[in-house]
């Protein structure tokens, strides 16, 4: 479950704790401080598991983990509000809207609920159910880039097998006193097939890297287009809900 940090004490704590301590002590703690990061930086640096790929619900985890964080540093109470004027790339619009939903169905306060269990438990199932969604669309993503590679696969073993076929033929017979390359009628009819599939595997290979680069550059224009819709709605929201808040306090 992602949960909520609560920050406020801890920041009071560690305040009062640095305030309290003489002028050298807090030397010795700012030192201290900085080489615990510098360390802890180089050693995720040098972690494999930094290197490996995150996955796309990983992203959405950090936004949702980040959300609590500025929901708790904030003195805003209304949960359902604050989410309507989030705006992280990380979480999908969507997202908050179930959530939202989900939270108005279950009738929530804050009085009957400070710890914010509720809302927490109903941000990881919809967590659940849309880390569900990406990893079934990951896992058809992975099934037709596997299909796509055994094709090329068998493409270049089409090819090598066209290299050993023109390797095997019968070397050419040269007669001295003529200084002329004297084929049979069976081995120019060999050479000409060869060289025919040799073109015709090579149009087929040209056309689908083209069909491929295609196929990228139009997945990008639309994730690009839409990404930028989504960008340009969510400010006009903000927008609109400051305008609201600001008619309301007057």
């Amino acid at each position: 479950m992602i949960r909520a940090p609560h920050l406020r004490l801890l920041k009071s704590v560690n305040r009062k704790m640095f305030i309290i301590a003489p002028p050298l002590r807090r030397l010795d703690i700012i030192l201290l401080s900085f080489s615990s990061i510098f360390f802890l930086a180089l050693s995720l640096k040098l972690s494999p598991l930094t290197m490996a790929e995150k996955k796309p619900w990983d992203h959405l985890r950090d936004g949702i983990n980040d959300l609590w964080k500025s929901f708790g540093a904030s003195d805003d109470n209304d949960l359902s509000l604050f989410c309507k004027n989030r705006s992280d790339e990380r979480i999908p619009e969507s997202f908050l809207e179930k959530f939202i939903s989900k939270l108005e169905e279950a009738k929530w306060t804050l009085s009957e609920d400070p710890d914010y269990k509720t809302p927490q438990e109903l941000m990881d199932k919809v967590f659940q159910a849309t880390k569900k969604k990406m990893m079934e669309k990951l896992r058809k993503q992975n099934k037709k880039k596997v299909a796509e590679d055994e094709k090329k696969e068998e493409i270049v073993q089409q090819e090598e097998a066209i290299v050993q076929q023109e390797e095997a033929i019968v070397p050419v017979e040269v007669v001295e006193e003529e200084e002329e390359v004297v084929l049979t009628e069976e081995q120019l009819k060999l050479n000409l097939e060869v060289k025919r599939k040799s073109r015709e595997e090579w149009a087929k290979l040209k056309k689908i890297q083209s069909q491929e680069r295609a196929e990228k550059t139009r997945i990008y224009q639309r994730d690009l287009t839409m990404a930028n819709r989504t960008l340009s709605m969510n400010n006009e929201l903000i927008g609109c809900d400051k305008e609201a808040q600001r008619q309301k306090g007057k």
